[in-house]
């Protein structure tokens, strides 16, 4: 499974200025197709948000949302034949 990932986000519980002067990170990561790898994921994933300064409410419902997205990916994208 790959993730890319890449985007300005706006939202309200941003701190001011926060996002006016700095690039968009890109993040790409490689890990197995398997459900095992995605609460390091999802872990990640709150922290960068966290050091981002983005509210509790906003980083739990991305971090929601990123564990549905990789257990979709897992369970079915194009590998999901192989892991049985």
């Amino acid at each position: 499974m790959s993730i890319t990932t890449g985007a300005f986000l706006n939202y309200r519980g941003m701190p001011h200025n926060t996002m006016k002067n700095e690039t968009p990170y890109i993040f790409k990561v490689k890990i197995p197709s398997h459900v095992d790898y995605i609460p390091p994921i999802r872990k990640f994933i709150a922290e960068v948000l966290q050091i981002k300064g983005f509210d509790s409410k906003f980083s739990f419902r991305s971090e929601v949302i990123v564990d549905e997205i990789c257990y979709n990916a897992v369970m079915y994208g194009p590998n999901r034949w192989t892991r049985r």
